[in-house]
C-alpha cells in the first residue's frame, strides 16, 4: 500500500512573520516520519470562478478556523487564494480560446478543400482537347459527297438543311449519298438547250455505282417528250429515273436517299403469304368460274389440293354449288399440261 503523508498546520505567528517577510506562502511542510502530525487538505485553485472543488471547500473550511484565532491572517490568505483563483481562471479561459480558434481555422481549411478540387476538375473540362473528326470514305459517313466543280452554282445545295454535304471533286456522278448509290441531276430547260449533256454523262460513269438516279427537275410546261427521250435513255443504261417538281422537292429526294442508305426494302416488297389456306385459295381461283366459297367447300369435303385432284368427277359433283361445267374445268386444271403449244399458221 501506498504511504500516507502528513502535513502540519502551521500557527498564527508564523504566517504573520512570513507576511511581513513577502516571502513565499508554503505554509504546509511535510513532516518528518517520526513526529506526529495533524491532518489536514492542501488547497488547490479552481479552474473557474463559479466551480469549487473538494480541496477548496477544505481549504475554506481551514480558513474559517484561522479566523476565529486572528481575522488579520484569514483575510491575508483569502486575498491570496482569490487572486490565485483568477490567474488559473484567465489562464483556462485563453487556453480554451485559442483551441477553439484553431478548431475553427483547421474546419475552414477543411471547406476550402472540396472548392479547390471543384475548380480544378472544371480546369481540366474546359482545356480537354476536342477529338479529331475523321473524314470516312466516300458513302460511308453521314454526308453528302457533291461534284463541286460541276453543282458549285446549283440553288439545290442551299435548300439542303437536315443531312450535311461536302464537296469531293473526285467522284464522278453529281452527288454521292452512298457507297454504291450516285445520283446524276438534270435540269429539264437545261437540258432543251444542251441535249448531248446527259448522254456524255452516264456514257462517262457506266457500271460506276450499282445504284444509279437519273434525278430529273422539271420546270418547263413542255415536258412530255423529253421525259419520254429520257426514260428511253435511263432504261438502255440501267438508271432509275426520279421527277422533282420544285427545288424544294428535288433537295427532300437528296436527304432522303441519304437517310435510307441502309434500309432493307421490306417496306416496298411483296410479303409472302406461308399461310396454306391463302395459298390454296389463290391456286384454285385461277380456274375459271371457280371462287373463294368454291375452294371453302373443296377444302372442307377434301382437306388438301391432293385430295381434290385425286377426286372423281361424281365426287366432285356431290360438292354444293358444283354443276357438271364446273367439274369438268376443275378437272382439266389438274390433267392438261403446264406448256401450251402454240398453234400452226
Amino acid at each position: 500500500m501506498a504511504e500516507k503523508r502528513k502535513f502540519t498546520l502551521p500557527s498564527i505567528d508564523q504566517v504573520e512573520q512570513l507576511r511581513q517577510k513577502k516571502k513565499p506562502t508554503n505554509f504546509f511542510q511535510a513532516a518528518s516520519s517520526g513526529s506526529p502530525i495533524k491532518t489536514t487538505a492542501t488547497p488547490t485553485p479552481a479552474t473557474s470562478l463559479s466551480t469549487t472543488t473538494p480541496a477548496a471547500q477544505t481549504s475554506s473550511s481551514t480558513d474559517t478556523h484561522a479566523e476565529t484565532a486572528s481575522p488579520i491572517s484569514h483575510s491575508s490568505n483569502k486575498s491570496i487564494l482569490r487572486s490565485s483563483t483568477i490567474s488559473q481562471t484567465s489562464t483556462s479561459s485563453t487556453s480554451n480560446n485559442t483551441r477553439l480558434i484553431t478548431t475553427s481555422q483547421s474546419s475552414t481549411s477543411s471547406n476550402i478543400r472540396p472548392v479547390t478540387t471543384s475548380i480544378s476538375s472544371t480546369n481540366n473540362t474546359q482545356l480537354a482537347p476536342a477529338q479529331p473528326t475523321r473524314r470516312t470514305a466516300a458513302g460511308y459517313g453521314n454526308t453528302i459527297l457533291v461534284n463541286y466543280s460541276r453543282q458549285k452554282d446549283n440553288p439545290i445545295l442551299k435548300l439542303i438543311h437536315n443531312v450535311p454535304w461536302e464537296h469531293d471533286d473526285v467522284i464522278k456522278c453529281d452527288f454521292a449519298v452512298g457507297k454504291t448509290t450516285g445520283v446524276w441531276f438534270l435540269s429539264l430547260r437545261y437540258h432543251r438547250l444542251n441535249p448531248g449533256y446527259i448522254h456524255d454523262r452516264i456514257g462517262d460513269a457506266a457500271r460506276t455505282y450499282v445504284l444509279r438516279i437519273l434525278l430529273v427537275h422539271v420546270d418547263i410546261d413542255n415536258f412530255h417528250e423529253p421525259l419520254r427521250e429520257l426514260n428511253r435513255t435511263a432504261i438502255q443504261n440501267n438508271f432509275t429515273l426520279v421527277l422533282a417538281w420544285t427545288k424544294e422537292e428535288t433537295a427532300r429526294y437528296l436527304e432522303t436517299f441519304k437517310v435510307l442508305e441502309h434500309t432493307p426494302p421490306d417496306m416496298i416488297r411483296e410479303k409472302a403469304k406461308e399461310d396454306y389456306a391463302e395459298t390454296l385459295e389463290r391456286c384454285l381461283t385461277n380456274i375459271r368460274s371457280v371462287n373463294k366459297t368454291d375452294v371453302l367447300t373443296l377444302r372442307s369435303h377434301f382437306h388438301s389440293l391432293k385430295g381434290i385432284a385425286n377426286a372423281r368427277a361424281d365426287q366432285l359433283a356431290m360438292c354444293p354449288g358444283f354443276g357438271e361445267q364446273k367439274v369438268k374445268r376443275l378437272q382439266q386444271a389438274f390433267v392438261q399440261p403446264f406448256i401450251v403449244k402454240q398453234k400452226k399458221k
